[in-house]
């Protein structure tokens, strides 16, 4: 992957929470687009925090079928949609 990765982070509502009535229109987000040495870092961090092993180990590891048993558990797939930054 070359060039920055673009990151949304979404705002709106109160504490994550969205009313159902709320307008589109009301909807903030705001583009931090990041390196990819800045990804790997991400990647790296959260998996640490999350699963105490490295960016690169998690990658190893979700390849190799090692989360098979529930690879839904919402941590993994955080993790999954991660996978781009680190490789």
């Amino acid at each position: 992957m070359n060039g920055p990765i673009s990151v949304v982070i979404a705002g709106g509502g109160t504490a994550g929470h969205i009313e159902p009535a709320m307008a589109v229109a009301d909807y903030e987000a705001r583009v931090h687009e990041v390196s990819q040495a800045e990804g790997r870092a991400l990647l790296d961090r959260l998996a640490h925090d999350t699963l105490g092993m490295s960016g690169g180990e998690f990658a190893a590891a979700w390849e190799s079928g090692a989360f098979d048993d529930d690879p839904d558990r919402p941590e993994i797939m955080r993790l999954v949609m991660l996978l781009p930054f680190g490789r």
